[in-house]
């Protein structure tokens, strides 16, 4: 189980929609994830017009600001009903949600989001803050490992949501192997790196896969 993962949820009460991601603890009021898992709009499909649309979000009386329509929750290791089948799960309240502002949609550059909470969030066996390189830590060391893992409730081989969470093993490449992958998206090397399975049948696990937003953890002594 990595405790350090944070489950976020997405779900506004007056369209039927629902999604989820993953996100890192990194201290008790904070949380990491990925810059395109913070919706302002969301694609609906029509099947009476056979259609999709683009809707954008707009504030109610249920929704005041786009805080409250995430959800973030710890400690859930399985995929259920929260508190009554994992008594030690926690809800985080949000409160800011901060968007990097250099995050490109197209090229998604700087996907990053930070999370703030209202509360802070108790540390016990199942939930533990991220242990993050101290800023001193030489970045080379830790892109010269040769893999990392990625944890999330679908990161198992499979586009489909698992009910168990799941890690998976990702092979870090050099980053010439992920140059043919969307070609048509912008890639800068001194911010991003190239890691998945590769084989001659295809990329079928990876973080595209799974939960976005999830951390991708490296051991290092």
């Amino acid at each position: 189980m990595y405790t350090a993962f944070a489950k976020i949820e997405y779900q506004h009460m007056l369209v039927a929609t629902y999604d989820q991601c993953g996100a890192v603890l990194i201290n008790r009021r904070t949380a990491l994830t990925a810059a395109h898992c913070i919706k302002k709009n969301f694609q609906l499909f029509s099947w009476f017009y056979n259609k999709e649309y683009t809707v954008n979000v707009s504030f109610n009386n249920f929704h005041p600001n786009l805080e409250s329509i995430y959800s973030a929750y710890f400690g859930t290791h399985q995929f259920v009903n929260y508190f009554v089948d994992l008594p030690h799960a926690q809800m985080g309240d949000i409160h800011d949600i901060y968007i990097h502002p250099g995050y490109d949609e197209k090229t998604f550059q700087n996907d990053i989001a930070v999370i703030k909470f209202i509360n802070e969030i108790e540390l016990n066996r199942y939930i533990q803050v991220a242990c993050l390189p101290e800023k001193t830590h030489p970045e080379k060391s830790l892109l010269s490992k040769l893999f990392g893992y990625v944890a999330g409730f679908s990161s198992a081989g499979s586009s489909f949501t698992t009910w168990v969470q799941q890690n998976i093993k990702l092979d870090f490449y050099n980053s010439s192997m992920c140059e043919s992958v969307q070609p048509e998206k912008e890639k800068n090397w001194n911010l991003q790196i190239c890691a998945g399975e590769y084989n001659l049948h295809g990329n079928t696990t990876g973080q595209c896969h799974g939960d976005y937003g999830s951390a991708l953890y490296v051991y290092d002594k």
